[in-house]
């Protein structure tokens, strides 16, 4: 009996020595704390680069006339910098007339973006030509009214979309230059308004009535 009784001492004694439960806690926390460190370095992970809106390189013609210009620009590009790239290159100062650029073609259209000169927005140095060239826009005319009062016409064509970089330098350059657009005197923008609906042709009626009575 007595040996039984320091057999069963000696069980509980062992059974006290035996570490407590604590381990796979501590196993369990710290693969939640790895868990939550790795989470947490993933989030601080800088994103990757954003997917390409388009073709690395626009290829777009511009013309006046007898004037062609072939520009080459990132889709990056504002159309503030297209703008500035073609009217350079036909001598025109795009800072000192008004000028908008219609998506329709149609001169002073709402569907525009505006020089900073014209204070109305969309201001064309806020907009990406990403945002508004797409490829179902090849061959398709847009329409870069140049000085509103002289209403300078240039029209401007998607031709091609191209799947590589930008060379460093501007992000529209100018590649291909031929013929002379009309020469311009200065710019005559003070003295015009904004085409709105008028009463001209009703006034001219109601004064044709006058005449044949």
């Amino acid at each position: 009996m007595a040996e039984v009784g320091s057999k069963r001492k000696l069980e509980e004694g062992s059974s006290q020595d035996k570490p407590a439960a604590a381990a796979p806690a501590a196993s369990s926390s710290s693969s939640s704390s790895s868990s939550s460190s790795s989470s947490s370095s993933s989030s601080d992970a800088p994103a990757g680069k954003s997917q390409k809106t388009g073709a690395g390189v626009l290829v777009l013609e511009g013309t006046i006339e007898e004037a062609v210009r072939v520009l080459h620009a990132s889709p990056s590009a504002t159309f503030a910098d297209l703008a500035a790239a073609l009217l350079r290159s036909l001598a025109y100062d795009p800072d000192s007339c008004v000028w908008s650029i219609h998506f329709d073609g149609e001169p002073f259209s709402s569907n525009a973006v505006y020089s900073a000169t014209a204070a109305k927005d969309p201001d064309a140095g806020s907009v990406a030509l990403s945002q508004r060239i797409t490829s179902d826009m090849k061959g398709k005319k847009i329409l870069l009214l140049y000085d509103w009062a002289m209403q300078f016409e240039i029209s401007i064509v998607l031709k091609e979309m191209r799947d590589e970089s930008m060379p460093e330098g501007p992000r529209v350059a100018v590649v291909e230059k031929s013929g002379e657009a009309p020469e311009m005197e200065e710019c005559a923008e003070e003295e015009f308004e904004m085409p709105e609906e008028s009463s001209e042709e009703e006034e001219e009626g109601a004064y044709g009535e006058e005449d044949d009575e």
